[in-house]
């Protein structure tokens, strides 16, 4: 049961089973939600391949057909077309800003055996063609004329810029806070705008769909923050299926990354491979800043396998092809953008050097290479804005678990006090998770001088 307690612990799930529990599900009770599905994860992971309810004795449990099955986000393939996929994200914003659907919503288990449409593993089709315009209807006294294709068009660049501007707002907010704070703005815009979309008449557009899948997107991201990962799995599958539709494969393969990100967190690597591959074989003519966020998180999957030599070769490519990083001279290209204390770049289209070098860090840590890797963290701090409070704090967490792994104790408890002075501020359940990692990280040193206060102060702070 500990394997089990384990894995809803790292769901966020405030949930613990008893041996108690485990001797009636042998004994042929069918475990209550969300149990089942945290045993056949677990099982899965013992056994190094996916198995799904049947094969662990649970397809008769109860709460199959989960809520968030039935709010459209998970179970079953994901609807090909782009009203489906439109109304699919409506009922899943709506059950989400729902006060008495939501704490339900929020308690659903991470889907790990989930099965990923085959789709997605094989190379993106051309995009679903723009349907042939209809002819006009006849006029109707009480009902508006049509839009014409430029009011449209406006339309369309209204919309974008709106959600620009959101997007820059809520981004801000989100590093400075976390997301847990953030996404409930972003959640009510997109519930409202996704609305306006359905209420059109035909196939809404593509540029449109397009805009939609990188808020949702953005939604997933802040959902994961908050520790909802089955929430932003479902949402991450959703701007997956829409920019597929829509023929943005920039969208479809950073929300396949982000599923892949996800899943290595979860310790599920096996899945996060499979979903990395497919977002770097999706966009093979990416820009180099975006073909380089997608080499280093395949590069991070291959390292959490044990593949040391495909972990080193993707890294190597995606320094070579970052517009921003140049790892031979030690200098910096014009890729990296910077405006005072904020990074203005769009996330969608640049990749910041100090994110890269977290990235570096984390591979690295995966390695076994400790010392570049305390050097990868101590670049992207070094380049990263103060402004960046969540960012910066998961920075110095992992730096200060690598100092203490290759000994270096005062500097790794500098470190440490450094993250808990950001706490406050933040609301982000990985933030969270690194405050337990780090207090077990310190545990061995309690007695000493040095690390006894910082030891006491994350003990309280989880």
């Amino acid at each position: 049961m500990r394997e089990v307690n384990r894995e809803a612990a790292r769901q966020g799930l405030t949930v613990s089973y008893a041996r108690t529990a485990a001797a009636r599900w042998l004994a042929g009770t069918q475990p209550r939600p969300p149990a089942g599905q945290l045993v056949v994860a677990v099982l899965s992971r013992a056994l190094r391949r996916g198995i799904d309810a049947a094969d662990a004795g649970l397809a008769n449990a109860p709460g199959a057909a989960t809520l968030l099955s039935r709010a459209g986000g998970g179970g079953g393939d994901l609807p090909q077309s782009r009203g489906a996929v439109l109304t699919g994200l409506v009922r899943l914003c709506r059950t989400d800003a729902d006060a008495e659907t939501q704490p339900h919503l929020y308690a659903q288990p991470y889907p790990a055996v989930q099965a990923l449409p085959a789709r997605w593993l094989s190379p993106l089709a051309a995009p679903e063609p723009e349907p042939a315009p209809a002819p006009e209807p006849a006029p109707v006294p009480a009902a508006p004329p049509p839009a014409s294709p430029v009011d449209l068009a406006a339309e369309t660049d209204a919309t974008a810029s709106a959600s620009d501007w959101l997007q820059e707002v809520v981004l801000e907010w989100a590093e400075r806070h976390g997301g847990a704070r953030a996404r409930t703005p972003l959640l009510a815009h997109l519930a409202e705008e996704l609305v306006s979309l359905t209420c059109r008449p035909g196939t809404p557009p593509a540029a449109l769909l397009s805009q939609a899948s990188r808020m949702v997107f953005l939604l997933a991201g802040m959902s994961a923050d908050a520790g909802h990962h089955a929430l932003a799995d479902a949402y991450w599958r959703h701007a997956a299926e829409a920019g597929r539709v829509a023929g943005d494969r920039g969208a479809y393969a950073l929300a396949l990354r982000a599923m892949s990100t996800q899943a290595r967190r979860l310790d599920q690597s096996r899945r996060a491979l499979l979903l990395a591959d497919a977002a770097v074989e999706s966009y093979a003519q990416a820009p180099p800043a975006v073909r380089s966020y997608l080499l280093v998180e395949r590069a991070a999957c291959h390292a959490a396998r044990g593949h040391a030599h495909r972990a080193r070769a993707d890294l190597s490519a995606a320094e070579d092809c970052h517009p921003g990083d140049d790892r031979r001279s030690g200098g910096r290209r014009s890729g990296d953008r910077h405006d005072g204390d904020r990074y203005s770049g769009d996330p969608f289209t640049t990749y910041p050097v100090c994110a890269l070098d977290y990235q570096r860090a984390a591979v690295f840590e995966l390695l076994g290479e400790r010392e570049t890797a305390v050097r990868a963290a101590h670049a992207s701090l070094a380049a990263r804005p103060d402004s960046q409070c969540r960012s910066r704090a998961l920075t110095q967490a992992r730096l200060a678990r690598v100092l203490l792994r290759t000994g270096q104790l005062e500097e790794a408890c500098a470190q440490a006090c450094a993250f808990f002075e950001l706490l406050p501020d933040l609301a982000s359940a990985q933030v969270s998770g690194e405050v337990v990692r780090l207090r077990a990280a310190l545990s061995p040193y309690r007695r000493a001088r040095t690390a006894r206060t910082v030891w006491e102060r994350a003990r309280s702070a989880v």
